[in-house]
């Protein structure tokens, strides 16, 4: 939905949150969960009864985004929302393939963008994004921040700008021919490539926007340098995911101001907090450090950033790494943990959460008219420890809703 607000920015969910890999399990999300959250929201949003359009944040699979691309199923498709009073404002291409059922872990960034598979999975979404999207609407495209670290080798950056440019020369392509503005947002996540905004930042800056990087689309394309600057500067930027951000201790603001100095877009901003805790050192750890241990669902990765009280930051690759260490090596520290927690949630049990920071990232894009694209990311309602669910996710997910929109204007 649109609101009422500095720049009219868009607001919705990531359908990330169900479970759902092929075409037909796309559409009875659609039928079912969005168009009972879209129902609430409704009754929450619009005090006259009307009817507002809801607008989505689609995550759709490889296998989806191929059976979409069947004879008359984009139109089908696009009627299916336009019946339900939905529109498509962004794709959640991060993803590629199965994201909820069995271990996910580090394979959540494969393919990565050193590979032709990403290209043309991401290629694909921006084409039937705009088969699907309202004509005249902009698109915001997410996707992984290059690749997960420990996958790469020292040709990789390389071949990821490459493969970069190559689909923004698809993107140029689609605006030329069909009007359509796509932007892809590359989302800082830690143990990437891209680990925090400011290395995103900096390798849109030095790759992408550097002499190699603009020469090597004007190759492709025919345009210019400047021509090709211009261009690249609209259409390939950053998501920013506050979880991400906070568990990197980035300063919301600090964070925002490199980007907008640099002449950079946030394309898409996902709203998120992540799970907090301080810890002495001490036996009196031990009942944190228990009930941690059921966050660690085996699911997905859980990154932990430690800060000792002296500053320095210590990473882990997961939740129990982590916990290992901490009981083998007991010391003072405040941890973030890369676990998506309800963003209406400052603390929890035992635990706290980056709500802060994300009302502080919130304040500036809007002081700043810096984000059009606002998307509420808890896709572990499914994870989270029972006591901390709630009863129905789809009220679940109008409450985040709810706290979002009141954060935003």
């Amino acid at each position: 939905m649109q609101l009422d607000a500095a720049g009219q920015p868009h607001l919705t969910y990531c359908t990330n949150v169900h479970p759902g890999e092929t075409l037909g399990e796309l559409r009875q999300i659609i039928r079912g969960p969005v168009s009972e959250v879209a129902r609430r929201w409704r009754q929450e949003y619009c005090a006259s009864g009307g009817v507002l359009p809801f607008g989505m944040g689609l995550r759709l699979s490889a296998a989806a985004a191929t059976e979409l691309e069947g004879p008359g199923r984009c139109e089908e498709f696009r009627q299916l929302l336009q019946d339900r009073d939905l529109y498509l404002f962004s794709l959640n291409g991060f993803p590629y393939g199965n994201f909820h059922d069995g271990k996910v872990k580090d394979l959540v960034y494969t393919p990565d963008w050193r590979t032709r598979e990403r290209l043309a999975y991401t290629d694909r979404l921006a084409r039937l994004g705009d088969a699907i999207a309202p004509r005249g609407q902009a698109l915001s495209l997410s996707t992984v921040p290059g690749g997960y670290k420990k996958h790469l080798d020292n040709e990789s950056v390389g071949q990821i700008r490459e493969r970069l440019l190559q689909h923004a020369a698809c993107l140029l392509e689609i605006r030329d021919q069909r009007g359509r503005s796509i932007r892809l947002a590359l989302e800082p996540e830690p143990d990437c490539l891209f680990e925090t905004t400011r290395q995103a930042a900096e390798f849109l800056q030095t790759e992408i926007l550097g002499k190699a990087g603009l020469a090597s689309f004007g190759k492709r394309t025919g345009l210019s340098a400047a021509q090709s600057e211009i261009f690249l500067r609209d259409q390939l930027g950053l998501c920013v995911d506050a979880c991400h951000l906070a568990v990197a201790y980035e300063n919301p603001e600090s964070a925002l101001g490199y980007i907008q100095s640099a002449g950079l877009r946030v394309a898409k901003l996902q709203i998120s907090s992540a799970l907090s805790l301080e810890l002495q050192g001490d036996e009196g750890d031990t009942a944190q450090l228990e009930q941690l241990a059921d966050f660690d669902d085996g699911i997905y990765l859980h990154q932990v950033v430690a800060r000792s009280r002296d500053g320095q930051l210590s990473r882990f690759r997961d939740l129990d790494d982590a916990i290992r260490h901490q009981l083998a090596n007991p010391q003072p520290q405040q941890w973030r943990v890369h676990f998506h927690v309800p963003v209406f949630r400052s603390a929890l049990g035992l635990f706290g959460s980056t709500q802060q920071s994300l009302r502080e990232l919130l304040r500036y894009c809007q002081r700043e008219a810096l984000c059009d694209h606002y998307e509420v990311e808890t896709y572990t309602w499914g994870v989270l420890p029972t006591a901390l669910r709630g009863d129905s996710l789809t009220e679940s997910l109008v409450e985040e809703l709810v706290w979002a929109r009141d954060a935003l204007l």
